[in-house]
């Protein structure tokens, strides 16, 4: 067709349904910006717009983790995995985490939206990008709440074992978290 301006193959111009990443780095950055816009707009009381932005950044995590995961599986394999730099960056601290998760700590980090933090607890301690990764991948759907502290995006939630029982409580600094999923991308 001569002089037509027809474009046949959009998903070129916005990878598939808009949702999709040339890599790792634009889903990480968009994650960042998508933090960013649901804080602003959760203190602005923009609340439909602080979900879409929430649902999106849900879809940006799923890709990082299975990006970052992915990598770590296959390269595990080899010896040297150990002292490689994408290992020491997957085990820099990128959370904290409550072991033993109860239906009263749900309960509690699901009470208020927007009030979430980890229930108190001897047991708190810091977990590695790796752990972070694997307790987001296996979040549970419907125990997942959030703060913000001096306008930082934490989000909280309850993992789930692999058998699909309680396992913890986890709470990341979403923008912390993304510079260390940064430095992991940078390492691969």
């Amino acid at each position: 067709m001569e002089g037509s301006c027809s474009v046949g193959h959009t998903e070129f111009l916005v990878v598939g349904n808009g949702r999709g990443f040339s890599n790792i780095e634009d889903a990480i950055e968009k994650l960042e910006n998508l933090s960013l816009i649901f804080t602003r707009r959760w203190q602005s009381n923009q609340l439909q717009q602080a979900g879409k932005a929430s649902e999106e950044a849900m879809i940006c995590f799923d890709h990082v983790i299975g990006e970052l995961m992915r990598i770590r599986d296959s390269r595990k394999q080899d010896p040297k995995y150990a002292s490689s730099n994408f290992a020491t960056s997957m085990a820099a601290v990128s959370g904290r985490s409550k072991p033993n998760a109860s239906q009263s700590d749900v309960d509690i980090i699901t009470a208020v939206p927007g009030n979430a933090g980890l229930p108190a607890s001897p047991l708190i301690t810091d977990i590695s990008l790796e752990k972070a990764l694997n307790k987001v991948k296996h979040r549970h759907p419907a125990a997942m709440n959030f703060r913000i502290d001096a306008d930082r995006h934490v989000f909280v939630f309850c993992a789930l074992s692999t058998s699909g029982s309680l396992e913890s409580i986890v709470e990341l600094d979403v923008l912390y978290f993304c510079e260390k999923c940064r430095d992991a991308a940078k390492a691969i």
